[in-house]
Order: C-alpha cells, then structure tokens, then sequence
C-alpha cells in the first residue's frame, strides 16, 4: 500500500511463488514514510512465518502506536486505548 504496488508480481502462479520465496519487496519512499514502517513491512513478510510478528507484537510497535491511538479516538474510547497501551508499557 505504501508502494502504490503489489508486493510480489508475476505472470504465472509458479513466478509467484518463487518471487514470494526469493525476492524482496519494493522500498517505501523513507521522504514520506519512517525507516520503521519498512522494517515493519519486510517482517510481515518474512518467509519465515515464525519471524512474522504476532498482533500483539505489531500492536506494541511504537510506529504503529500513533495509528492505534487515533482509531481509539475516532472511536471515542479513549479509556480502553489507555488500558491497551499499559500492557505493552
């Protein structure tokens, strides 16, 4: 999404799956986006499905936290946003 691409592309399904195997993803644009919103993309695609980060994980990542907050927010439940955040502090 970042990229404005797919992550992996190819003609066949076979390309696909060695693209997915062997490749890596398109980089982001560090003008716009942080150097941690790569490191977040490229482990939620690690091949390795034990490298992926579990919700949890991403949940407490501080790139993500500001996004957190503000779904929190725009769901006016600030009291729950508070509690979540105080398990991963």
């Amino acid at each position: 999404m970042c990229t404005h691409k797919r992550p992996f592309e190819s003609e066949t399904l076979v390309g696909l799956v060695k693209a997915i195997t062997s490749e890596s993803v398109h980089p982001i644009d560090l003008t716009i986006y942080e150097r941690g919103m790569q490191d977040l993309i490229d482990s939620m695609l690690s091949i390795l499905p034990s490298k992926r980060p579990t919700v949890k994980e991403l949940m407490g990542r501080a790139i993500l936290l500001p996004m957190i907050y503000t779904v929190f927010l725009d769901a006016g439940d600030d009291v729950v946003l508070y509690k979540v955040v105080e398990r991963f502090y």
